[in-house]
């Protein structure tokens, strides 16, 4: 059986969110299971990653336990290299990305760039990394993996969880740092001095 599409992928991970949510608002016997996420469930149990079939009438128990979210973050992991950072985005050999990779927030609205700044997360609660991000608000901030989504076909990093900008994942709401208001945003011009935006991102 072929492994899971980059769609995928980022749908799998978005879907951690999801249920993470209903769970907190009590609604984790309403959560249906997308066909994606099945196929991505046999494709996890061939990998021996989980062994328990999933079935509707298994799925709020599970959700509710906490072992569907396990499930899900282990199945993500395979998208991941031994040290929890995305397969398919390039380091550099000091340790840096590249500069000028497009980023959109969580609802796509707002767009940024990569600074090339990567660090490890400082949170105890978190295995992810922090990639400095410039945004189009002005705002320059450090998300991390556990909040945003490379997708090597676009070479965009999506935001996906977690604020709008700020990708923020153990923080308690408001999720981190909001994006300023437009009429705060500083004008195309002034972006395109910074090396983060005036740089074409290549790979």
């Amino acid at each position: 059986m072929g492994g899971p599409t980059i769609a995928q992928w980022e749908r799998l991970k978005r879907l951690t969110f999801i249920v993470d949510g209903h769970v907190k608002t009590g609604r984790a016997s309403r959560l249906s299971l997308p066909p994606d996420v099945e196929e991505l469930h046999r494709v996890a149990c061939d990998a021996k990653v989980l062994s328990v079939a999933l079935t509707d009438n298994r799925l709020t128990d599970m959700v509710v336990d906490g072992s569907f979210q396990r499930f899900l973050r282990h199945a993500y992991a395979f998208h991941l290299t031994s040290d929890g950072w995305p397969t398919h985005l390039s380091v550099k050999p000091d340790g840096r990305i590249r500069t000028g990779i497009v980023t959109k927030s969580i609802d796509g609205k707002i767009e940024g760039r990569t600074t090339g700044g990567r660090r490890r997360c400082p949170s105890h609660q978190c295995n992810g990394w922090l990639v400095g991000v410039l945004w189009q608000t002005g705002q320059q901030l450090h998300i991390c993996t556990e909040g945003w989504h490379y997708d090597p076909k676009a070479d965009e990093l999506r935001v996906i969880g977690g604020g709008t900008i700020s990708a923020r994942f153990v923080s308690p709401k408001p999720l981190g740092v909001e994006p300023k208001k437009r009429s705060e945003w500083p004008s195309r011009a002034e972006l395109m001095k910074t090396k983060a935006w005036s740089t074409q991102s290549a790979r």
